[in-house]
C-alpha cells in the first residue's frame, strides 16, 4: 500500500503538471481508470478535484500516457458535472468488470488564468520562478540569457514598482514543477510596463510542453528594493517591497539572530548555476525590516564587503 487518502485522485506521466493518465486511489493503492464511457464531464470532476478550473478539459483515451504499475480501479464513470469528487459519481468497481491495458483514461486540466497574466512561484509573494498563462495554461521562461532588465519588467508588471530586482535562473532539476516553457529569447529594455511590450520567442503548446522535458533552467526573480546606511561602528541593512504602494510585512525578521548570511546582487546567479559556495559571517552587520530570502556569500569573492558600499 502505499498510504495513499481513500478517493484521492492524480494524472501522473504526462509532459506537463495539467495532464497525464488518471489514477484514483483505492484502498491504500494508485491505481487507473478504465476508458470505457469515459468523457469530458468525468474529466471536469476530476480537474475540479484536482483544484484547476471550471473551464473544459480535455478527455483521453486509448492510454494516450502509458499504464499504471497498480490495478484498474474503475470503468464505466459516469458523472453529471456537479459532482466535487469522483466518489460522489457513478461506476463500476474493478471486481466487475475487465479492461485490457491500453484503454486507459487520461485528462488535459485548465488552469483559469488570462493570456498574459504572470505571477512568482517560490518561497514568499516576491520572489520565485517567473510563471507566464497562454491559453489558460501556467507556464514558464526559459532562463537563458535572463537579464536585469527582464526582471525589471517583471516586477514592475506585478505592481512592484520601486524594485531593484535581483537577476535569478532556477535548475529545472531542482524545481518540482513540470511547467510548459511558453517563452524564451526574452529581450526587455527595462522601460516596458509588461512583459507582453518586449521582444520573445513564443511557442505553441505543443512545443512548450517538448521544451518542459529539455529546458535546463528557468527564468526567475526577486522583487527587492535595497537602502544602505553606513553607521559608525556598523551598517544597518533597510529593505523594503513596495506593492501597490503598500510596504510588505517583515518575513523573516529573526533572520540575524538566525546566523544567517547573505548575497547580494549578480552573485545570485552565480549561485543558481550551481557554484560551490562556503559560508563566512559579514562584519557588525545589523538586518533590520527584512523582506527577502538570501543566499550564503561566496568565499571567493574578495569585493564582499564593497558590495555592501555600493
Amino acid at each position: 500500500p502505499t498510504g495513499c487518502e481513500e478517493g484521492a485522485v492524480r494524472i501522473t506521466d504526462g509532459l506537463i503538471e495539467n495532464e497525464g493518465r488518471l489514477e484514483v486511489c483505492v484502498d491504500g493503492v494508485w491505481g487507473s481508470v478504465c476508458d470505457d464511457g469515459w468523457d469530458k464531464t468525468d474529466a471536469h470532476v476530476a480537474c475540479q478535484q484536482l483544484g484547476f478550473s471550471e473551464l473544459e478539459p480535455e478527455a483521453y483515451f486509448g492510454s494516450k500516457f502509458g499504464v499504471s504499475i497498480g490495478p484498474i480501479v474503475y470503468s464505466n464513470i459516469k458523472c453529471g458535472g456537479w459532482e466535487t469528487s469522483l466518489d460522489e459519481c457513478a461506476k463500476t468497481n474493478y471486481v466487475n468488470f475487465t479492461c485490457p491495458g491500453d484503454r486507459i483514461a487520461g485528462a488535459f486540466c485548465l488552469d483559469g488564468c488570462r493570456n498574459g497574466d504572470i505571477r512568482l512561484s517560490g518561497y514568499n509573494q516576491f520572489e520565485g520562478v517567473v510563471q507566464i498563462c497562454v491559453d489558460n495554461v501556467w507556464g514558464v521562461i526559459s532562463g537563458e540569457s535572463w537579464t536585469y532588465g527582464n526582471s525589471l519588467v517583471i516586477c514592475r508588471q506585478l505592481g512592484y514598482d520601486k524594485s531593484r530586482p535581483d537577476v535569478l535562473t532556477y535548475d529545472t532539476k531542482n524545481y518540482n514543477q513540470r511547467r510548459a516553457v511558453f517563452l524564451s529569447n526574452v529581450t526587455c529594455n527595462g522601460i516596458e510596463s509588461s512583459l507582453g511590450d518586449c521582444d520573445k520567442i513564443l511557442y505553441p503548446l505543443n512545443v512548450a510542453k517538448q521544451l518542459a522535458e529539455t529546458t535546463d533552467e528557468v527564468a526567475a526573480v526577486a522583487c527587492i528594493s535595497w537602502t544602505l546606511e553606513q553607521g559608525s561602528s556598523s551598517m544597518t541593512i533597510l529593505t523594503t517591497v513596495t506593492q501597490s504602494s503598500e510596504s510588505t510585512s517583515s518575513v523573516w525578521p529573526t533572520l540575524a539572530a538566525q546566523n544567517k548570511f547573505v548575497m547580494f546582487g549578480s552573485k545570485v546567479r552565480n549561485y543558481r548555476k550551481k557554484r560551490r559556495l562556503t559560508s563566512r559571517p559579514l562584519p557588525s552587520i545589523q538586518l533590520t525590516n527584512v523582506d527577502a530570502r538570501y543566499q550564503t556569500v561566496n568565499e571567493d569573492d574578495d569585493d564582499d564587503n564593497d558590495d555592501l558600499k555600493n
